[in-house]
C-alpha cells in the first residue's frame, strides 16, 4: 500500500506542507509501527512544525515592529504572512490527523505536545487541553500567543 501522495511534490505551501506531513506520518493502516521508525516520524515532523513556527513567529515580531514604527505600506503585507503561516499550520495538523498513522500521531499529540520535556514543550504552557475535534485550533492558538 502506497501513501496517498501525488507523483511529485507541490509547489504551491499549502498543498506542499500537507505533502511533507502525510509523506513524514503515513504508515501502512492497522500495522503497529516500531519504535524506530515512530522516533523518525516525530523527528521528521516536529522539522515541519517548527520550520512553519520559527517564521510565524519572525513574521509576528516583524508586524508587530512595523505597527509600532508606523510602517503603513508594510503592516498589511506582514499580517498578511502571519495569517499564512497559521493556515500552514492547521494544514499540517489536519493532515496529521486525517493522513498520519495512528501511533505516530498519538504519540505526538498525547506525549510531545501535552507533557514536557520535549523541544515543543517550552512552546506552550502546561495546562490542560481540551482534546475535541477541534484540537487544531487549541494547539494553533497557544503557538499565536
Amino acid at each position: 500500500m502506497h501513501p496517498p501522495l501525488p507523483a511529485t511534490r507541490p509547489t504551491k505551501a499549502l498543498e506542499a506542507v500537507k505533502y511533507d506531513t502525510i509523506k513524514t506520518l503515513w504508515r501502512v493502516p492497522y500495522r503497529s509501527v516500531e519504535g524506530d521508525d515512530i522516533r523518525k516520524g516525530l523527528t521528521e515532523f516536529w522539522e515541519i512544525i517548527r520550520t512553519i513556527r520559527d517564521r510565524w513567529k519572525s513574521d509576528t515580531l516583524t508586524a508587530k515592529a512595523a505597527e509600532d514604527a508606523k510602517k503603513v505600506n508594510e503592516i498589511d503585507i506582514l499580517k498578511e504572512r502571519v495569517e499564512n503561516q497559521r493556515e500552514l499550520l492547521e494544514a499540517v495538523l489536519g493532515a496529521a490527523v486525517a493522513e498520519g498513522h495512528r501511533d505516530i500521531v498519538e504519540q505526538y499529540v498525547f506525549s510531545s505536545i501535552l507533557s514536557p520535556p520535549h523541544p515543543i514543550a517550552d512552546f506552550f504552557p502546561m495546562q490542560s487541553y481540551p482534546i475535541t475535534c477541534s484540537w487544531s485550533m487549541t494547539i494553533c492558538s497557544r503557538l499565536a500567543t
